[in-house]
């Protein structure tokens, strides 16, 4: 857990992790059209949101979207781009083999 809420990867999010909280995941936004968001999490998952926040985003970006799973599927609160040459391999390596045995330092 890092903070308040936990920073996921798609396989994290599709095994349930998550549930009943507030969540990050990082990715590219592959489609957009206002209503739902597409996004290609860090390793490589393809995860769906509904847009919940009013967001306006760039197909392409890289982005960071807070959200929480709901009856209705993933919800995306927030979203914040990360630039155009996020390495998301480097962020999965962090989500994977440092945050859990390091923990202490994201809490």
């Amino acid at each position: 857990m890092s903070g308040q809420f936990l920073r996921l990867n798609g396989e994290m999010l599709n095994r349930g992790d998550g549930q009943g909280g507030i969540f990050s995941i990082v990715g590219e936004c592959l489609a957009f059209d206002g209503e739902t968001i597409t996004l290609k999490a860090a390793d490589g998952v393809e995860i769906q949101f509904l847009n919940q926040g009013g967001l306006d985003l760039q197909m392409g970006s890289f982005i960071e979207v807070m959200g929480a799973h709901s009856e209705e599927g993933n919800q995306a609160f927030i979203a914040r781009e990360l630039g155009s040459d996020f390495d998301l391999s480097l962020y999965n390596e962090l989500l994977t083999k440092v945050i859990p045995t390091r923990s202490q330092y994201f809490a």
